[in-house]
């Protein structure tokens, strides 16, 4: 726990977190094994032009017990939505991603925004999905707040495998109060194949 810090020990003439004051926080443990619950949909049409996607999606449906905080309060339960279109172009070549996420927890929301690109590579066979460049811009905002961070990415899809490096920039306010401190985040995904469902 001394390695963090809290709201409570900002130094605003420093302009920094100063680790050596009380934190006013009452914890009894720092790990906890629970069982949190969630769920969500998700909806894909794909058209001559592009693919639609749209979904919901809710974390913590159980509210399970913090376990970390002595007067064992409950997680509230976060609510998020996704929406996106992917644009094919020069015979499915290439494509551009517009994409938005909203979530929404105890009147706290955060929304993420942004465009992503791929560069299709020729398979070596038919039967075999195409490999791709990835690279794209992010950002993060909500409503009734400033913009935060951009996050620019690049990365490779190859086959059902995706790896993407982002790295986060603090902008506007978030930067002159928290400096300009950035992280670098790698994302690994693996996409399971599913049957198509004719109508």
């Amino acid at each position: 726990m001394s390695n963090r810090s809290f709201p409570s020990q900002w130094n605003l003439a420093a302009g920094d977190f100063d680790t050596k004051t009380g934190n006013n926080e009452n914890y009894g443990n720092t790990q906890k094994l629970m069982f949190d619950l969630g769920a969500g949909i998700s909806w894909k049409s794909s058209f001559k032009s592009g693919d639609f996607n749209i979904g919901l999606g809710v974390l913590h449906a159980n509210r399970p017990k913090d376990g970390i905080a002595r007067d064992n309060s409950r997680l509230g339960v976060l609510y998020n939505a996704h929406i996106a279109y992917k644009l094919f172009l020069k015979k499915r070549k290439y494509s551009i991603e517009p994409k938005l996420r909203y979530q929404y927890l105890d009147k706290a929301s955060e929304m993420n925004f942004g465009l992503e690109g791929n560069i299709y590579l020729q398979p070596s066979s038919p039967e075999k999905m195409p490999n791709a460049v990835i690279v794209g811009i992010l950002g993060r905002a909500g409503f009734k707040r400033t913009y935060d961070a951009i996050s620019p990415l690049v990365g490779y899809k190859y086959q059902q495998f995706s790896a993407i490096l982002s790295y986060d920039v603090h902008i506007g306010k978030f930067r002159t109060d928290f400096g300009t401190s950035s992280s670098v985040e790698l994302t690994l995904l693996y996409t399971i194949t599913s049957k198509k469902v004719y109508y």
